[in-house]
């Protein structure tokens, strides 16, 4: 969350900019003001269906208008300029009806209704530690950068455009009927650095193909592996088993039956445990 200030005179701050960023800084303002509106007044702006969802409180330009009137003021007048400057452009090739930001109504409320924690305050018509750089999450963030001269703010924005913001859109630039301002013309009509953002360009495409997100791979479990098991005479199997069933005595009145079915495969089982076969048939004798 974030605004440019390209002019120490508010009302020419929407010269510079260009139509993308125009539009966008209006959506940035009004929503930076809607939640400062939803802060500090909870209960009065909590059914507002005029103002934008609350966005991060913590943000360092909340919190810097949150400080005083001035701030707050400052904020809503710069917004309620680039609306016109937004209507002057839209409005310049036709002769329809007007066309208006939908943000312009979020602008001139907040205008009016001034939370009562700032009207207390009284104006001084000054700016007090800009936030200019910041680090850190949406939690933790630290003001690394500040200054409360609005040239220095105003020039620190001007160099911040030249050199990063103009060359990411530099292939879909348009100003309005009043054309480039002087500050910026120096340097667009340059050849050395239309070179630069046409380099920066490049750059930009070659990243975004490169960086292109696949879909996660899906972990594979893995198997684990069976022990091959040696193969085994089934003959040996079933003498093991027998071994194993002897070993209880209290089953060796249930062998009987479960050895003259065992006898087929194994001849000497009757000699080896010396069991009574008492059921044993004449057929399975002469086997």
């Amino acid at each position: 969350m974030k605004f440019i200030v390209l002019d120490a005179e508010v009302d020419k701050c929407g010269e510079g900019l260009c139509d993308v960023h125009l539009w966008k800084n209006i959506v940035d303002i009004a929503r930076i003001i809607s939640t400062v509106l939803r802060g500090l007044e909870e209960e009065k702006e909590k059914n507002n269906t005029i103002l934008y969802k609350a966005g991060s409180w913590n943000a360092p330009i909340v919190q810097w208008i949150c400080v005083h009137l001035d701030h707050y003021l400052f904020t809503c007048a710069l917004g309620v300029y680039l609306c016109a400057e937004y209507t002057r452009r839209k409005n310049s090739n036709t002769t329809a009806k007007e066309k208006k930001h939908k943000s312009e109504s979020l602008l001139l409320y907040a205008w009016e209704h001034i939370p009562e924690i700032l009207k207390r305050q009284k104006r001084e018509f000054r700016l007090r530690d800009f936030p200019l750089e910041w680090q850190g999450n949406k939690k933790n963030r630290k003001i690394t950068k500040t200054s409360s001269c609005i040239y220095e703010i105003v020039n620190y924005f001007r160099s911040e455009y030249i050199y990063k913001i103009l060359p990411g859109v530099y292939t879909n630039i348009h100003w309005g009927p009043s054309g480039i301002p002087d500050w910026l013309s120096i340097y667009w009509t340059n050849s050395k650095y239309q070179l630069y953002c046409t380099d920066i360009q490049t750059k930009k495409k070659a990243t975004t193909t490169k960086k292109k997100k696949k879909a996660p791979k899906k972990k594979r479990k893995k198997k684990k592996k069976k022990r091959k098991r040696k193969k085994r005479d089934p003959v040996e199997v079933k003498y093991r088993k027998l071994e194993r069933f002897i070993k209880n005595e209290s089953n060796k009145l249930e062998l009987t039956d479960y050895l003259e079915g065992m006898c087929y495969y194994i001849g000497a089982i009757n000699e080896k445990f010396a069991l009574p076969l008492s059921h044993r048939s004449k057929s399975k004798k002469s086997h």
